[in-house]
């Protein structure tokens, strides 16, 4: 269990459309924020949302790990003494000899936490998504291939 003591630190996340079959994911914990790389071939959408709907449930610890295609960033929920609370932390997995691995890390209100992620995932699938830049080969190679936009945007926890 982390320190009940501790404020609630300020969080955001932002998602960018970078060019082709590439996204960034910007976390911001406090006054720092890290970019997180999204490649498509190791497409992290899906993941972002089951970790976003477990945090708002409170299903506790959680960690997601995303493959930047030379590195992994994870992305790190535990649950605290009290259950409104949680910490946020972005961890190098395999981090150097001598150091924490610990890139940014915060409190914040879970609910807070999981509402400002499914707002951010509906904002960039609705409005900043481009599906022929993520998706370029996969419709032509795969008919029945169902857009990451359409397989996010229906999922029952961004619905609500």
């Amino acid at each position: 269990m982390t320190q009940p003591n501790l404020t609630n630190a300020h969080v955001n996340f932002r998602l960018v459309m970078e060019g082709d079959r590439w996204a960034s994911l910007d976390v911001t914990i406090g006054t720092s924020t890290i970019k997180i790389w999204l490649s498509q071939d190791h497409d992290p959408f899906c993941y972002l949302v089951d970790w976003g709907q477990r945090i708002e449930e409170g299903n506790l610890p959680i960690c997601l790990e995303i493959d930047e295609e030379d590195t992994v960033k994870r992305l790190i929920v535990l649950d605290t003494e009290d259950p409104t609370r949680v910490l946020l932390r972005v961890a190098d997995p395999d981090p150097d000899p001598g150091s924490d691995g610990i890139f940014l890390e915060g409190m914040v209100p879970r609910v807070v936490l999981a509402t400002l992620l499914k707002e951010e995932l509906r904002r960039f699938f609705t409005f900043e998504f481009n599906p022929d830049q993520w998706e370029r080969y996969e419709k032509e190679f795969n008919p029945s291939y169902v857009s990451i936009k359409d397989r996010v945007l229906r999922h029952s926890w961004l619905a609500n």
